[in-house]
């Protein structure tokens, strides 16, 4: 037996002994190095709906290194650090069949229908892992999982390289796209309303750190660019006044991603979207190519793991889980380390 975090359907956590996982065929065992928590994570501890099939082990954004691997498995082995894509699909669907298996009907999710990382060991179908390249731990790769969602979503845009990006939240997956923007633009604003969060967005290297509780968001936006709009705004908060203000500040023939999931309902300007010719695209989840991108790019030292990540040991996952429903700042992104590591 081992101890994971499980959330039953009325959304209680308890940290519980658990069955050690089994080694199936085609599956390799992995000891997990860190878990991260994810906003999906919070949302549903918080009650949103969800196909979560209760009791869960849940956590869907880990890595580690591979402790065991079954006999028909070939081209990975023990002691391989390696990330894992954490949805899977069915590979027969319509959306599979046109290699788009990030919007598989039938996909399943490792911490959501399949038993997840918080804990201290995880079978994992060969098919999702993805090998980390020597020079990365297998505590930095645990922020693969929602840096390939970011690159995911750069990679659908027509642009690739800007002048001048506004990204609003400031919160790891703004940060994450903060990071991304900062290599590919001349400017980069970043919007939220936590000064620790804007610090952080001044450190990694934004051109501006926008306090919107205090700031006048389009006005400080129009003296980074010189009276121009911008040509990417970015959502990364999820909330209607955010994606109202990201159609007022794009100029025209640019794009919008919005990354942020949120519940608001937002009413959108069809005649602004028609006459700018504007292009609004949404980002769920990614494709195995991502993760190798977001590994490329914490290689290359483009993503700031260590002013964005705070580490607590997984025995304290309960209180973690609990302080962060209260409100208390825990951490931009918060990763859960099996075996009693202290706070980084």
């Amino acid at each position: 037996m081992m101890k994971g975090l499980v959330m039953d359907a009325d959304r209680s956590i308890r940290y519980i002994e658990q069955p050690e996982p089994e080694l199936k065929a085609g599956h390799v065992l992995l000891d997990v190095a860190g878990c991260g928590i994810c906003g999906s994570d919070m949302h549903v501890y918080r009650g949103s709906q969800s196909s979560w099939r209760f009791p869960v082990l849940f956590g869907h954004e880990f890595a580690g290194t591979i402790a065991a691997v079954s006999d028909d498995v070939a081209g990975f082995a023990v002691g391989d650090v390696v990330t894992v894509e954490p949805m899977t699909y069915c590979g027969t669907c319509d959306m599979c069949r046109r290699e788009r298996y990030n919007l598989c009907p039938n996909a399943e999710m490792y911490g959501a229908e399949l038993p997840g990382g918080f804990a201290r060991q995880i079978a994992v179908d060969q098919r999702y892992l993805v090998r980390v390249p020597d020079g990365i731990s297998a505590l930095q790769a645990v922020i693969s999982e929602p840096l390939a969602t970011v690159v995911h979503g750069f990679n659908r845009l027509r642009q690739q390289t800007f002048e001048n990006v506004v990204i609003f939240g400031a919160g790891a997956i703004g940060l994450l796209a903060a990071s991304i923007a900062i290599s590919r633009a001349e400017h980069v604003a970043v919007v939220d309303i936590v000064p620790g969060r804007l610090q952080v967005a001044r450190e990694i290297g934004a051109t501006l750190a926008i306090d919107s509780g205090k700031e006048d968001v389009e006005q400080a936006v129009m003296q980074m660019t010189g009276g121009r709009k911008v040509d990417l705004c970015i959502d990364c908060a999820g909330i209607s006044s955010v994606r109202e203000q990201a159609f007022r500040l794009i100029g025209p023939g640019s794009e919008l991603l919005f990354i942020a999931m949120g519940h608001d309902f937002t009413e959108v300007n069809f005649r602004q979207l028609v006459s700018k010719e504007l292009t609004a695209y949404g980002c769920q989840c990614h494709y195995m190519s991502d993760f190798v991108q977001a590994l490329e790019a914490i290689h290359a030292g483009i993503v700031p793991f260590d002013k964005i990540v705070t580490t607590y040991p997984l025995e304290q996952g309960v209180e973690v889980f609990e302080a962060m429903k209260r409100g208390e700042d825990k951490g931009i992104k918060v990763v859960l380390i099996p075996g009693g590591e202290g706070v980084s």
